[in-house]
């Protein structure tokens, strides 16, 4: 599988800390392309559109974290999680955000194959 001229934008920040943890986030994320893939011998493509907002008061949704998952109570495509992991990279640090959508591809006789699409996002500074 390969994504094409991706392109990730967003600003998802997090408030009211509790010992160090957020409980509420506000912001969206966005994460778009072309997802080409190889089903038997045929290449199909799929354009992929994972856009979401946070929800809610003034756009602010309540937030669980839990171990390395963050779960978004309330955005525009309903309850969205997020899986994290924070590393050491080179003289800083490298965050690696993954999030995952189910995608449908229609096959010549009318069925569907349904896969997941795990999407790795990576910030160093």
């Amino acid at each position: 599988m390969v994504l094409l001229n991706t392109d990730v934008t967003g600003d998802l920040q997090f408030t009211d800390f509790v010992n160090g943890v957020p409980t509420k986030a506000f912001g969206q994320l966005a994460v778009t392309g072309i997802l080409r893939v190889q089903l038997g011998q045929v290449i199909t493509s799929f354009t992929v559109d994972d856009t979401f907002s946070t929800t809610g008061t003034d756009g602010v949704t309540p937030i669980t974290v839990l171990g390395a998952s963050i779960t978004l109570h309330s955005t525009s495509t309903g309850e969205r999680t997020l899986e994290f992991q924070l590393l050491p990279s080179g003289a800083g640090e490298e965050l690696i955000v993954r999030g995952n959508k189910t995608v449908d591809f229609e096959n010549s006789d009318g069925s569907t194959t349904s896969a997941s699409l795990f999407i790795d996002l990576r910030l160093t500074r």
